[in-house]
């Protein structure tokens, strides 16, 4: 139960990793000056065929690469609970000694740091998936953004 929320939670987080990278590399690349611009030229050169295949590429590699990193991080999830099981089944963590107040302090002290930097996470993906954000990509870049969707659409199927 716990590993297929995981699990969920992974892949709803790459595909929003995917999509948060997507837009913010469209935001870079469409400044007129800075090191992307002249791939922003080229970009624009293509046909609307060519920004289509462009952007299925951009998509496709792009949902690999988050999807391999969520599978990895859900197989890390799955043998550490099962670890975690094991040792609790055989008894070996019950021989434990308490934690000294130190420790308490500490886990507690990175507990809150976990939590403020998933918050600081959420924020920036909540920024960057705003719709108005969103429909302005695919207005200024129909064909790219059609194609990234629909590159991303595979490389999730296969």
């Amino acid at each position: 139960m716990v590993v297929v929320s995981i699990s969920k939670l992974v892949a709803f987080l790459a595909i929003s990793l995917s999509i948060n990278v997507s837009v913010v590399a469209a935001d870079v690349i469409g400044e007129e000056s800075g090191p992307f611009a002249s791939l922003r030229e080229q970009y624009a050169a293509l046909s609307p065929k060519g920004q289509f295949v462009t952007g299925a590429c951009v998509g496709f590699v792009g949902t690999r690469i988050a999807l391999t990193s969520a599978m990895g991080a859900v197989k890390i999830a799955g043998a550490v609970f099962v670890t975690a099981e094991v040792l609790h089944y055989t008894g070996i963590l019950d021989d434990l000694p308490p934690f000294s107040n130190e420790q308490t302090a500490l886990f507690s002290n990175l507990k809150n740091k976990a939590l403020r930097h998933t918050e600081n996470l959420r924020v920036q993906i909540r920024r960057q998936l705003n719709p108005n954000s969103v429909q302005t990509f695919v207005d200024r870049e129909r064909m790219g953004a059609l194609g990234m969707a629909g590159g991303a659409v595979v490389g999730f199927l296969f």
